[in-house]
């Protein structure tokens, strides 16, 4: 039986969060033909060990397709509609998937590094052994999503909508979190001593707030939401 490969990733005193790494072999084919890609797509054909580089593709359609194995390299996919699409052992690098649509998607054992995903929807997606790392995720949607064993480091979410989330072995590290909405997502046992946690959203009884781990210095910024003003000393 083959090993499970595994990384650790450490965040301010807390238990390491063990991670599946992705499995990708070290020779790919090289596939950079968007319309050969565009193509078998629409045939609801798989797609397995196979390295995209330098795609540029806009306002397509990729539903229903498998994505097994494969690396993605400074690809570009604009409003791209990539729903119920699986990425099992993948790894995206420098790759810009802004406004695209990702939602009812299944990630496993999968890595996106230095990516753009400004406006990215994720909703309703099943995210398990995934890191997402140096990204930017503002204004993404992750409403309703499931995470488990995931990681976000050092990645913005500036506005991003994370609406009943449900998260599980899931951390934010080094993150800006600011204007996050967290309506209806608990985030007891949640750790954001390394994040910026500014004018987060939260619902009316501020219920999601309840067991989340913050430093001294960031109970200001959610005094904030209760309405409480700090005075200095005179």
């Amino acid at each position: 039986m083959a090993l499970r490969k595994v990384v650790d990733y450490e965040r301010s005193n807390s238990a390491k969060l063990r991670l599946a790494k992705p499995e990708v072999p070290v020779n790919l084919v090289e596939f950079t033909s968007e319309s050969k890609l565009i193509e078998q797509s629409d045939q609801e054909e798989d797609f397995e060990e196979l390295s995209f580089i330098g795609l540029d593709i806009s306002q397509e359609e990729f539903e229903l397709v498998k994505f097994s194995s494969c690396r993605f390299t400074n690809c570009r996919f604009e409003s791209v509609d990539f729903s119920k699409t699986d990425f099992i052992n993948c790894i995206f690098s420098n790759c810009d998937l802004s406004n695209c649509s990702l939602s009812d998607c299944y990630f496993s054992k999968t890595e996106l590094n230095n990516m753009r995903l400004y406006g990215t929807d994720f909703s309703n997606s099943v995210f398990k052994d995934v890191l997402f790392q140096n990204s930017n995720l503002s204004y993404s949607n992750f409403s309703d999503a499931k995470t488990e064993y995931v990681a976000f480091k050092n990645s913005s979410f500036i506005g991003a909508d994370l609406i009943g989330l449900k998260m599980k072995k899931t951390l934010f590290l080094d993150s800006d979190l600011t204007g996050a909405n967290f309506f209806k997502t608990p985030l007891k046992g949640m750790d954001f001593t390394t994040c910026k946690i500014q004018g987060i959203t939260v619902s009316e009884n501020f219920s999601e707030l309840k067991g989340m781990r913050i430093l001294q210095e960031q109970s200001v910024d959610l005094a904030r939401l209760l309405g409480i003003v700090y005075l200095e000393e005179i």
